[in-house]
């Protein structure tokens, strides 16, 4: 956020007290200069009464208001701040005959947190830590400062960690215990910032593992479902060991997306190690995109390198290959990087298995029955060529229809064994998890579709012949290992309009 063009009546604003800007950005020279305002992923609050307009299918809460010119290039006006309010979110223009000059702070938004933490805490993976024996408590801010962590295996936190003068804040906690419960709060000074949370430690058998696969949460602020998914699994699954999120986090690539993902999933992020893959809402446009910017600012630590939006990572039994469907050419067998990493890194793997479980994980699916996104499937098919005989299972995300396929080889053709495993004629699963929040889709490609082949491929769901459509529920995965044996668990939650417990 560029500082220079922003000041503020208060540097500590809190909810419900009105809080002065004054503006001398890259529009103070306009005649008359307007902001356009909102607060908590730009989503509805009590008070005080906002506009609210349709944007791209989500409804967003706004104060549209002029500002009063003090002198030359400079603006202010006083806005009340919501009583509900964690973060405002605000944007600048100026009219004129041709229309509106905004500004956005490069597309960023300005933004002020109201309580000081703007995103977090939350548990993100990192190469530093195993989810048995450390954890990384993640919070982000909109200015820089300095934060403590107070931990400990009761609620009178005993132990401190004190982090860098810094806006993004990765705070390790290293030589915990396995399988222990940890409280952790973070604090400014004696001041807390937040609730006491707690964690557990994973387990460190080299044999036993579970964890949850969930995808697609994209919470608008407006009838989703996120928040109720994760409030199930905080309790009603404590049990795992760590979560992946298989993409599409957010609604949309915007600063308000961003953070009404972390806060309705606060109930679980707060509790539970999470490893995320990209998805093409988790990036500027819906469609493939390379720019991965905003993922990266909150979760570029996890990755071998901070312009690398795919690794692999491995804990107790599991070797975990993530890709990055953003970039479709790179899983082209002719020099694509992307098939080119994984051919070196399954080639290993194949050399030295070691009995390891080998999951790969990708948004975009290769292999898909659903009509919506029908379409993607050609896009991706060069790189199941190298899951032959080494990958066990591949999780997807996108299609908003949990599928589960018969075992299939390279290019979705069955195997002769018609089983899953890694012999000569055995195939990989492939299955494309629910989504965590957002709408189900219920629409499969018709018999006469040129891909109906998919169809001939599923497991589930059972599809009526003649019939294109199926029932669909929002839900989860979890996978548990124990030795040679995978069992996977699927919890439904019903749909947007009808929910249920799981």
């Amino acid at each position: 956020m560029r500082h220079d063009a922003i000041a503020f009546s208060s540097a500590d604003p809190q909810p419900g007290e009105p809080v002065t800007i004054m503006y001398k950005g890259s529009l103070a020279n306009a005649e008359t200069l307007y902001i356009h305002c909102g607060f908590n992923g730009w989503n509805q609050v009590s008070d005080p009464q906002l506009q609210v307009e349709d944007s791209g299918g989500n409804l967003e809460y706004f104060i549209e208001t002029p500002l009063t010119k003090i002198e030359a290039s400079h603006f202010e006006i006083t806005i009340q701040l919501s009583r509900e309010a964690c973060v405002w979110h605000f944007v600048f223009f100026s009219e004129n005959g041709l229309g509106r000059t905004w500004d956005n702070n490069g597309s960023d938004d300005y933004r002020a947190a109201v309580g000081r933490l703007y995103l977090g805490p939350y548990l993100p993976w990192n190469s530093n830590t195993q989810p048995h024996s450390g954890v990384v408590v993640n919070c982000i801010t909109h200015v820089p400062m300095i934060f403590r962590l107070k931990y400990g295996k009761d609620p009178t936190l005993g132990k401190t960690v004190t982090g860098a003068f810094a806006t993004h804040h990765r705070l390790e906690l290293n030589d915990l215990q396995t399988v222990t419960g940890y409280f952790e709060r973070l604090f400014r000074d004696e001041e807390p910032l937040t609730p006491v949370h707690r964690f557990k430690t994973a387990k460190e058998e080299v044999s036993v593992l579970s964890f949850m696969l969930v995808r697609d949460m994209q919470d608008s602020g407006d009838n989703r479902r996120w928040g109720d998914t994760a409030i199930e699994i905080a309790e009603a699954h404590s049990d795992v060991d760590f979560l992946i999120l298989v993409g599409d986090l957010t609604w949309n690539d915007t600063p308000g997306h961003w953070w009404t993902f972390f806060d309705m999933g606060r109930e679980v992020l707060t509790t539970k190690v999470a490893m995320p893959i990209i998805g093409n809402h988790d990036t500027p446009w819906t469609g493939s995109h390379w720019d991965a910017k905003t993922f990266l600012n909150n979760f570029a630590f996890l990755f071998s390198s901070t312009s690398l939006t795919f690794s692999s990572f491995r804990f107790g039994p599991v070797r975990f290959l993530e890709f990055d469907t953003e970039v479709p050419d790179e899983f082209s067998d002719a020099n694509g990087k992307q098939f080119q990493w994984a051919q070196a890194e399954l080639g290993d793997i194949a050399s030295d298995p070691e009995g390891e479980w080998v999951f790969a994980l990708m948004h975009i699916a290769p292999c898909n029955a659903g009509r919506r996104h029908r379409h993607t499937r050609g896009r991706f098919h060069h790189i199941t060529r190298l899951f032959n005989r080494v990958v066990d299972w591949v999780f997807f995300g996108h299609e908003r229809l949990y599928q589960r396929f018969h075992p299939l080889q390279y290019n979705a053709t069955f195997t002769p064994s018609e089983a899953y495993g890694s012999g000569a004629d055995d195939g990989v699963g492939y299955l494309i998890v629910p989504p965590a929040g957002n709408l189900p889709e219920s629409h499969v490609v018709a018999s006469e579709f040129d891909v109906s082949c998919c169809r001939k491929r599923l497991v589930y769901p059972a599809i009526d012949e003649g019939s294109s459509s199926v029932a669909s529920e929002i839900g989860f995965v979890t996978a548990d290992i124990d030795g040679r044996t995978i069992r996977l668990r699927t919890s439904v939650m019903g749909t947007l309009e009808m929910p249920v417990a799981s």
